[in-house]
């Protein structure tokens, strides 16, 4: 009986050593990441232009939209800017223009049918985090970072979807400006950073489906238009290593409001890297 509880003592005494190795370590990383937080470089100055990081940044990284454009935050904040006391917030369905608090770290509530948000201001970063409810747990906290170079999109604005041709403009060139080779006609093509397609027959005009707006007949896939004059086509894209795939989008009205891949493919060789 002795040595059974002494056995057991030991087994005690050993669990109750790893937890506290275990909340050393814990305590260790988390006064590392207090260190690392404190050695940042200044606060970035508040006023000026924060984009979406898991909106932009990452459709530049991956060459998507469609999967993107489905967080809820880019309904309503895709981009952010600070003005004197204000806060703009521009969305690709809605415009918020929210309470807005400078001085303090809780800067904002941005509420709107895609639900609460605080708005918290961080040394480099502002961070977005959902106010849970009953119906919607969702704990995701967004990020966004100083974007200056994205003011051109407050410019020239759209009656209606605000920023909406900015949007594409912008996708038309960090995507698809550059060179191709035209694998069918052996023809080298070019599509220009305004939207110009030059030395291809059978189209002259190219721009991004940004999708902006609730009316979505494309199955949330990647489109591009293609025209030429006053004929427009539809055709899905998505890049793969070197080549850039269309595949044609189509729909009979008669049957269906959708658009439905069809068997015609058009393959691209990309002739100078489309990454800016």
């Amino acid at each position: 009986m002795f040595y059974k509880l002494l056995f057991i003592s030991f087994l005690i005494c050993t669990g109750l050593q790893a937890c506290q190795s275990r909340q050393n370590e814990d305590d260790k990383q988390q006064n590392e990441i207090v260190q690392n937080d404190s050695i940042l470089t200044e606060e970035v100055e508040l006023e000026g232009y924060w984009g979406l990081t898991s909106y932009f940044d990452s459709i530049l990284q991956h060459k998507e939209i469609a999967r993107y454009r489905l967080q809820k935050p880019t309904w309503f904040g895709i981009l952010l800017q600070i003005k004197g006391d204000s806060l703009f917030a521009y969305g690709s369905i809605v415009e918020l223009l929210p309470d807005f608090n400078p001085a303090s770290d809780t800067l904002a509530k941005l509420d709107s049918f895609a639900g609460e948000y605080w708005l918290f201001k961080r040394k480099e970063t502002l961070e977005l985090h959902p106010i849970p409810n009953e119906n919607d747990p969702d704990s995701t906290i967004f990020i966004y970072r100083k974007r200056d170079d994205l003011d051109f999109m407050t410019q020239n604005l759209d009656r209606v979807h605000v920023i909406g041709t900015n949007v594409t403009n912008y996708f038309n060139e960090k995507l698809f400006a550059g060179n191709y080779y035209l694998k069918d006609t052996k023809d080298t093509i070019q599509f220009k950073p305004n939207g110009q397609i030059l030395n291809w027959k059978k189209y002259d005009n190219f721009s991004v489906r940004n999708y902006f707006g609730t009316l979505h007949p494309f199955q949330n896939k990647d489109v591009i238009f293609l025209k030429k004059e006053k004929e427009m086509d539809y055709w899905n894209w998505t890049f793969e290593e070197n080549k850039l795939i269309l595949q044609r989008m189509e729909s009979d009205w008669y049957k269906s409001d959708t658009y439905q891949l069809t068997d015609e493919i058009i393959e691209l060789e990309t002739l100078v890297s489309n990454d800016q």
